[in-house]
């Protein structure tokens, strides 16, 4: 065998001095694998292979892990943590923004309370807005659109009544036929107090419509003035040579109309007919219809001589209301003997009594024949 041949040499090279015996060397083991794979030899430093960058290559080799691969989530020894989104990172403090009121609604709200239909263009404007941006105001906006199609509306039906109230007053200036200036022709007298029953014209009791065919043509009808010396009343105009003039009640609540003179040609006279002569007066003074007439119309009186005395004067009374809302009653006699006629009206405001103050006219007014 070879161990003992080598033994055998060995021992033939021996001086004669006693030598040591050779202890066998021990059989080496196997070697055991590395689970975790072989190590680079070390090499001390500077000794290794000279390390170049290429121009492509601007990355280090790696070194391979001795460990092995990490495992599953963990992080590898010597690199950065992985970074986790931030869900709140791209958004600025305090959340996302809320959004802002749309200007152009605004203004629509406001000027609805102004100008309507800027309200109207503005609204209409700004819903295309918020509808395209998101913003807030679309309640402004509807709400200005509504108050300023009601503001067009109205201004549209004021403006209707203004015309109508314009066209009405062109036809109709008043109920005294043609406005401030009386019709009928200059008085034949003056206002004045009662000479006497009746006066020197007439001496016959009442003065009826029948009995009016009895007056001369010479006879002058006149008012008999009492609201001369009345506390109650004050001259609002006085007589203007036409035979018009007015009072004014101490509340400014009333006001009281007379008027004496000639019929003129506008009113119909017909003679032997004092009522049918007086109602053609009232007609034209009150501006009425025949078919008023006839059917409102009322026979009534006034006192002959003075407002205390035992006779009386027949008259034709009409009541109506104004455009205003005033209310009115007009007392009026006409004589187709001496072509004269002859009326006073009475205008009161909507709160006040006219009948009771209509009697305080007749308590103060009175009919004189000369």
């Amino acid at each position: 065998m070879r161990q003992g041949t080598q033994r055998a040499a060995r021992s033939e090279s021996m001086t004669d001095e006693q030598q040591p015996p050779i202890e066998p060397t021990p059989p080496t083991p196997p070697a055991i694998p590395n689970p975790y794979g072989s190590a680079p030899p070390y090499q001390a430093p500077g000794a290794g292979p000279s390390l170049s960058k290429t121009p492509d290559d601007s990355t280090p080799p790696t070194a391979p892990n001795p460990y092995g691969a990490a495992p599953y989530g963990a992080t590898p020894y010597g690199s950065a943590p992985p970074t986790t989104p931030n869900s709140y990172a791209a958004a600025p403090y305090g959340g996302s923004p809320e959004p802002s009121y749309n200007v152009l609604a605004i203004v629509s709200l406001v000027t609805a309370f102004f100008v309507s239909l800027a309200a109207v263009i503005t609204g209409h404007i700004a819903l295309v807005q918020i509808k395209r941006t998101g913003q807030k105001g679309r309640g402004l906006a509807v709400a200005g659109l509504v108050l300023g199609y009601l503001g067009i509306l109205g201004g549209i039906l004021a403006a209707v009544f203004i015309v109508i109230a314009i066209v009405a007053a062109a036809s109709n200036p008043n109920r005294y036929g043609t406005g401030s200036s009386d019709p009928f022709s200059a008085p034949t007298a003056a206002p004045t107090a009662s000479s006497g029953p009746g006066g020197s014209g007439f001496n016959g009791g009442d003065l009826t419509f029948e009995a009016g065919q009895s007056l001369p043509a010479t006879t002058i009808p006149q008012f008999a003035d009492g609201f001369i010396t009345s506390t109650g009343w004050s001259v609002s105009s006085p007589d203007d040579g036409q035979g018009n003039w007015s009072y004014t009640s101490s509340d400014k609540q009333c006001t009281v109309k007379f008027h004496q003179g000639l019929l003129g040609s506008k009113v119909t006279t017909v003679p032997g007919d004092d009522q049918a002569t007086t109602d053609a007066y009232l007609i034209y003074v009150d501006n009425a219809t025949a078919s008023d007439v006839d059917q409102y119309a009322e026979t009534d009186y006034v006192g002959l001589g003075s407002a205390d005395a035992s006779y009386s004067v027949d008259t034709r009374t009409l009541t109506g209301t104004d455009s205003n809302g005033s209310h009115w009653i007009t007392a009026a006699r006409a004589f187709a003997s001496t072509g004269t006629g002859m009326y006073l009206d009475l205008t009161c405001q909507p709160a006040t009594d006219l009948t009771s103050i209509y009697y305080d006219v007749l308590a103060k007014a009175a009919i004189v024949v000369n």
